[in-house]
């Protein structure tokens, strides 16, 4: 994740004519002192219809940090889309600039004409799911990494499918690996994208498309690691990972995170999930060092690489993300979202998940997640005029969409289930 670095020429002005009245600020080189600003300088993106004339309604953008995240309708998934931004000041200019195709990673910079710095800004692109085809199996049948079509894997790993995710478990080495799926489809004129080998990241879209209705299918890729397959070498070479209130001015104490295997689980109150905070590291020995590097939004399932200066090899960790329940103060569509020990024979004790705004929180045993079990949630709301779609059992995957119908009027509101495994039981 890139992080915004603007020169805060402006913000050291009146400092320096109080300090220096004679300095001549025009033939000063302030480029050294780059720090984030406390504002950034794209204050909206949104995609209107007046602009895309293939939207049926404006989508608005979200803005956390160094984050923007956007929810397309499924039919705007290869469509190039016209953005309208908006900045501090009229100074910024967005780059890429005209239409283009939205895809979530994708690097969005924001610069200033008069000074030339540059906020960088990273585009998470999610499908709305309620745009998606109504089916009720899904037209991939399987999904398959074979060891004969991918030398690097020692076993095939089959995923689990529903019909719209494809959810994936696979070995630490691979984690950076183009690796070739064999995906079996429900009709002979389906044809499966990408075509060819890729690397399989969490979040991915996958899409099937019919060529004899022109029909297409749109699938979120849920990518895990399998901790058993990490070398015990690279196992603890995060010694420790600590938000710290003396660098981070915003939150009102030091947090900690338990460091696993392949994950670091941080518990943070409501307010601070949507800052951009900066870590304390520290590693078991020198030479390492961690990307993202300086300030980032802390997102349930963001990648953490630890990086070996002296070989440059890479070792994967996944940010596991939950919030403290007491520190919850909106009132939510849903009341309570609960997974029951009585109904639900995977679990030992019953998994109250935390509801925020249009966000549900959820930690579950390291073998339910592993596993992609069907788990059936007891849901409240505030009145007896919603229902929620799945009603049924269902493998609950992290960044999955769950659907809210408000009876009387039809009207549906999506919320997006945050999975994160309990450290408690990693193996």
């Amino acid at each position: 994740m890139n992080i915004a670095k603007i020169t805060l020429h402006r913000n050291l002005l009146p400092a320096l004519l109080v300090a220096v009245v004679s300095l001549t600020l025009s033939n000063c080189d302030l480029s050294p002192i780059i720090q984030p600003k406390a504002t950034q300088p794209l204050s909206s993106l949104s995609f209107t219809t007046a602009e895309n004339s293939s939207l049926s309604s404006d989508i608005s953008a979200t803005i956390a940090g160094s984050v923007v995240s956007v929810v397309i309708p499924d039919s705007a998934l290869t469509t190039k889309l016209t953005p309208t931004a908006t900045f501090v000041n009229s100074d910024y200019t967005l780059s890429p600039s005209g239409s283009f195709v939205l895809q979530d990673g994708m690097p969005l910079t924001v610069t200033d004409a008069k000074t030339n710095a540059s906020a960088y800004y990273t585009l998470a692109v999610a499908v709305d799911q309620a745009t998606l085809p109504a089916v009720s199996t899904s037209v991939i049948t399987s999904f398959v990494l074979k060891k004969a079509a991918n030398s690097a894997l020692s076993s095939d790993i089959t995923a689990t499918v529903t019909p719209s995710t494809v959810s994936v478990v696979i070995p630490y080495s691979v984690a950076n690996t183009p690796l070739t799926p064999t995906v079996t489809l429900a009709s002979s004129t389906d044809s499966f994208s990408p075509a060819s080998s890729f690397v399989l990241r969490n979040n991915t879209i996958l899409t099937v498309t019919d060529s004899a209705t022109s029909q297409r299918y749109s699938y979120t890729l849920h990518v895990s690691i399998d901790p058993s397959t990490v070398p015990a070498s690279t196992q603890n070479l995060i010694a420790s990972f600590l938000i710290e209130k003396a660098n981070n001015p915003a939150i009102t104490q030091d947090i900690d995170a338990t460091v696993n295997t392949t994950t670091v689980s941080l518990v943070l109150p409501y307010s601070d999930t949507q800052l951009s905070l900066l870590p304390t590291v520290s590693f078991s020995s020198s030479g390492y060092t961690l990307s993202p590097s300086g300030s980032f939004v802390m997102r349930n399932g963001t990648p953490l690489y630890v990086i070996d200066s002296s070989t440059n090899q890479t070792y994967t960790y996944t940010l596991q993300v939950s919030i403290d329940p007491s520190t919850v103060p909106a009132v939510s569509l849903i009341s309570s979202f609960v997974l029951q020990a009585s109904q639900n024979s995977a679990l030992t004790s019953d998994a109250t998940a935390v509801v925020s705004g249009t966000d549900i929180y959820l930690t579950l045993p390291y073998t339910v997640v592993k596993s992609s079990t069907p788990l059936t949630p007891t849901v409240s709301f505030i009145s007896s005029d919603y229902t929620i779609t799945p009603s049924t059992a269902y493998a609950m995957t992290n960044g999955m969409t769950l659907t809210l119908t408000q009876l009387s009027t039809g009207k549906t509101y999506q919320y997006t289930l945050n999975v994160a495994m309990d450290p408690a039981t990693v193996p």
